[in-house]
């Protein structure tokens, strides 16, 4: 898979968050995919054009929504939903055949290009390029690893995050009938897993600032060896700071 077969990247851009979106649309523009804004916020902190302006709503009660509390207490976890819905009506409409889902949050790996290229394109609903995991995940192995493509490219159930995340246009009119039963990454991980085939990239090639993560949830939960990756990629100094100090992800 290349660049070239992204037909658009949106990003969902917290107009609080500026400095992070500029730096990812700059990597992407780097590896030679263009970054479409999606801003969303109070309507007042940029001078610009907002596709939507965060309210105190919280989700609907309805059958067979998730449990926990953040998603009925935090009014920004379903203005979250709500964007990503209009999102991917976006890419609906634009007739896209594959687009990149990010979250402003979100950064490269420096070996991005080099393991983009063992994912074949076509053959999967969805392609985690960054992901998380429970207990419930399950990964299945293809190809043959002693051909140098197994090891990198797996099917997955039961798995989280939407922060970078190629959705083909298989899933896109089943995405935007979604109903508000939780998070947009818990319904597509859990919810819809068994109906569409969905891949992941391993190494992960697209992570999320762990600085970032906690200035919104007030906590950060790194996934099993995530942080290792993290650190690998981008070194240990980038786990006490937000400032741009990338060594090479080989070393």
């Amino acid at each position: 898979m290349k660049a070239s077969d992204i037909d658009k990247a949106i990003c969902l851009c917290l107009d609080t968050r500026q400095e992070h979106w500029l730096e990812l649309e700059e990597d992407l523009g780097n590896v030679g995919i263009k970054m479409e804004r999606f801003i969303a916020g109070d309507g007042k902190t940029l001078d610009c054009e907002y596709d939507v302006i965060d309210t105190n709503e919280t989700p609907p009660k309805m059958t067979g929504s998730v449990g926990y509390s953040s998603w009925w207490t935090r009014p920004n976890a379903y203005n979250a939903f709500k964007c990503h819905i209009k999102m991917f009506e976006k890419a609906l409409e634009d007739g896209c055949e594959r687009v990149l889902m990010l979250e402003d949050d979100a950064i490269l790996t420096n070996d991005f290009e080099k393991h983009l290229k063992n994912v074949v394109v076509g053959n999967w609903d969805a392609l985690y390029l960054g992901w998380y995991q429970s207990d419930k995940t399950e990964f299945h192995v293809h190809g043959d690893p002693r051909a140098g493509t197994g090891e990198h490219y797996f099917s997955a159930k039961y798995i989280g995050g939407l922060h970078g995340m190629v959705v083909d246009k298989s899933m896109l009119p089943t995405l935007v009938e979604a109903p508000p039963l939780g998070p947009m990454d818990h319904l597509m991980g859990t919810r819809l897993c068994n109906n569409f085939n969905y891949r992941i990239v391993t190494p992960q090639i697209i992570l999320q600032k762990p600085a970032v993560y906690s200035e919104v949830e007030g906590q950060t939960n790194w996934s099993r060896g995530v942080k290792e990756q993290f650190i690998k990629a981008y070194g240990d100094e980038r786990l006490q700071e937000k400032h741009r100090s990338i060594v090479e992800a080989d070393k």
